[in-house]
């Protein structure tokens, strides 16, 4: 089987499967690096705020807001901003600026889920449409033809179907562990929304 005729399996469905795999892939790496290095500056980025806060640099403050690409920055900025309002205003605005930033958190996340619901749907889809290929060939054929002359196309068609569900096992495992550490950098910024209020707070 060349490699033309491995992809059209299932009418080239088998071609839409491995983009979708490839597409699962990329989508959990990309995730993981971002949810990971949002884990690192979260309390780095924080006790840096924090130190020169003690030193009276709001101007300093602000620009180290602005030069770190972090949803908790956008939240530290707000905070600053607000400093000389009254700590309830300033904890409404610190809120609406974290509604904002949480969509970072879960982009492409739920991609993940799409699919591993569509990969086997595809997977049988392709299947049927692989086997009802065989059959026209038989009604043309007769009933005297062996199993052998269709061996291939049969195994095309369960391969199809096996890709479908390996890529739903995997995306689904994708799938859950970067809900997970999207809900605890969720909980992550919510613990840094406090602090940065509380530092606030002290100067």
């Amino acid at each position: 089987m060349t490699l033309i005729q491995f992809l059209w399996i299932g009418h080239g469905l088998m071609f839409f499967m491995i983009l979708l795999g490839l597409l699962s892939l990329l989508f959990f790496f990309e995730r993981f690096i971002f949810l990971h290095q949002c884990h690192i500056q979260t309390t780095a980025f924080i006790e840096g705020l924090k130190n020169i806060l003690q030193k009276n640099r709001l101007a300093e403050a602000l620009t180290l807001c602005e030069e770190t690409p972090h949803p908790v920055a956008q939240i530290a900025k707000t905070a600053l901003i607000n400093i000389h309002t009254s700590p309830e205003e300033r904890q409404r605005q610190t809120q609406a600026t974290a509604l904002l930033e949480l969509p970072l958190y879960e982009r492409r996340i739920g991609a993940l889920s799409a699919i591993a619901k569509i990969a086997p749907i595809i997977g049988l889809l392709g299947t049927t449409l692989g086997f009802l290929d065989i059959f026209r060939q038989l009604k043309s054929i007769g009933i005297y033809s062996g199993i052998s002359a269709f061996a291939e196309h049969i195994i095309s068609c369960i391969l199809l179907t096996a890709a479908g569900l390996i890529i739903a096992v995997f995306s689904n495992l994708f799938y859950h562990f970067l809900h997970g550490r999207s809900k605890a950098q969720i909980h992550a910024m919510e613990w840094a929304n406090n602090r940065i209020l509380k530092i606030t707070n002290t100067n």
